[in-house]
């Protein structure tokens, strides 16, 4: 059975796939145009094109294709929780999806950020951790501050990596951090000042439920309930895809919103079904 607070969240989100979700970040963005003006819901609305080399198979256009991204990995506590390789696998099984990760650089290591670059996905910022309604309250010196030191350990990490494949692979992709996602979704007209001074654009979504808050809400609860809320994310989500769109998921984690990979395996499915596979950021903004 749903629980009080997971029949809520459904209520919340069906009305909000019902109007539409590309109808509300429209809305998001004529209502603060300065904060939201340069963010990215969907591919349709980006004009920006960086330097990756990254492509998708014989290069066709973006029908049928959308973003998979996957917030707050990799994983926040040390030991055996983290479900990176579950996750690859996943991925691996349904079209050989890739995936833009937005991560936390306090939860991700270099060896774990490598099995994630090893099989083509990419690498986004999400800042040192997942804190409600800090970032959107600093300066815009404190902003930037956070964001560069963030960008720096990622485009380390992606250094370290390119000098692994030297001689193996001539076409590395570029090894500078272009995508950003506020946590919580939440820019301020500092943030967006910053990001523009770095080159880095914000990306949001239009395939999204709060999967994180569905998943936390079973932790630990019977598989049977689970499952139920597994369907429920997953279906939520297939109503509001489209080609061009960024779906949005939290990273998986044992004991920790695990119930995400369930719902991210009936979503993947879905895709597959509608003929949409799920490529990485930079794969569908590089092929009008």
């Amino acid at each position: 059975m749903m629980t009080i607070q997971t029949k809520v969240l459904y209520v919340i989100w069906d009305i909000a796939t019902r109007i539409g979700m590309r109808r509300l970040g429209r809305c998001l963005q004529g209502t603060l145009p300065r904060q939201y003006h340069d963010s990215v819901f969907f591919l349709d609305n980006i004009e920006w094109q960086h330097d990756q080399e990254g492509s998708i198979d014989e290069q066709p256009s973006r029908q049928g294709y959308i973003a998979l991204t996957i917030d707050d990995g990799i994983c926040r506590t040390k030991g055996d929780r983290s479900m990176i390789h579950d996750v690859c696998e996943l991925l691996d099984r349904y079209q050989n999806s890739k995936a833009t990760f937005f991560v936390c650089t306090d939860y991700t290591t270099p060896e774990d950020a490598f099995i994630l670059l090893d099989r083509g996905h990419e690498l986004g910022n999400h800042l040192q951790k997942d804190i409600s309604n800090y970032y959107c309250n600093l300066s815009q010196r404190e902003f930037e501050r956070e964001l560069v030191q963030a960008t720096h350990h990622l485009e380390d990490i992606l250094s370290q990596h390119r000098l692994r494949h030297i001689g193996s692979d001539s076409n590395y992709p570029s090894d500078k951090i272009r995508w950003f996602r506020a946590p919580q979704g939440r820019m301020s007209l500092a943030m967006s000042k910053a990001l523009k001074n770095h080159e880095m654009i914000n990306v949001m979504g239009d395939v999204y439920c709060d999967d994180w808050a569905f998943c936390e809400a079973v932790d630990g609860k019977d598989p049977d309930v689970q499952k139920q809320i597994a369907a429920t994310v997953a279906d939520l989500l297939l109503r509001q895809v489209q080609p061009h769109s960024i779906a949005i998921f939290h990273m998986p984690e044992r004991h920790f919103r695990e119930t995400s990979l369930l719902a991210l395996e009936k979503f993947l499915n879905g895709c597959q079904r509608r003929n949409l596979k799920c490529v990485t950021m930079s794969q569908l903004a590089e092929h009008p």
